[in-house]
C-alpha cells in the first residue's frame, strides 16, 4: 500500500490493473512524484518538493476507453495523425496538463481520470523532463 500522502505515487509503485470499466474517452493514468534528491544527492527541502509536486504532470497509463481519440472533433487533424494518437498504450509514460481531472485511490493507489484530450505528449523517460510555471 502506497503511504504517500500527497497527491503522487512513487517510483516504486507497481501499475494496477484499473478495477471498473472505463467508458468513452477516458483515460486512466497513474501520477508520479517528482524525484526527492537531486542528481548529486542533495535531499530536496519541503518547498522545493512542494513547488515540485504542483508542477508534476507526468504519470503512467493504466486503462484507455474505447473510444479514445474516436470522437469526431479528431477528424480534422486527418488519419496519420489520429493513427499516432492510438498508438498510446497502457504503461506509457504522458505528459498530462493541469485541468480539473477526477481523482481516486484504489487500493492505496492514486489515480486520475482524465478525457483524451488532456494528454499532451506520450514521453520516453519521465526524468528527462520538468515543468516551470511562471510566478509574478
Amino acid at each position: 500500500m502506497n503511504t504517500n500522502p500527497s497527491w503522487n505515487n512513487t517510483a516504486d509503485t507497481e501499475l494496477p490493473e484499473f478495477e471498473g470499466t472505463l467508458l468513452l474517452w477516458h483515460f486512466v493514468v497513474m501520477p508520479m512524484m517528482p524525484p526527492q534528491k537531486t542528481k548529486g544527492g542533495l535531499i530536496l527541502p519541503d518547498e522545493a518538493k512542494d513547488f515540485s509536486e504542483y508542477q508534476n504532470r507526468v504519470g503512467r497509463v493504466v486503462d484507455i476507453g474505447p473510444y479514445c481519440y474516436n470522437h469526431p472533433k479528431y477528424a480534422a487533424v486527418g488519419m496519420k495523425v489520429q493513427d499516432q494518437l492510438k498508438q498510446i498504450k497502457r504503461g506509457d509514460w504522458v505528459m498530462f496538463g493541469q485541468h480539473q481531472p477526477f481523482r481516486i485511490e484504489q487500493n492505496g493507489v492514486k489515480l486520475i481520470i482524465m478525457n483524451d484530450d488532456e494528454i499532451i505528449a506520450k514521453i520516453a523517460n519521465p526524468d528527462s523532463f520538468k515543468a516551470y510555471i511562471y510566478r509574478s
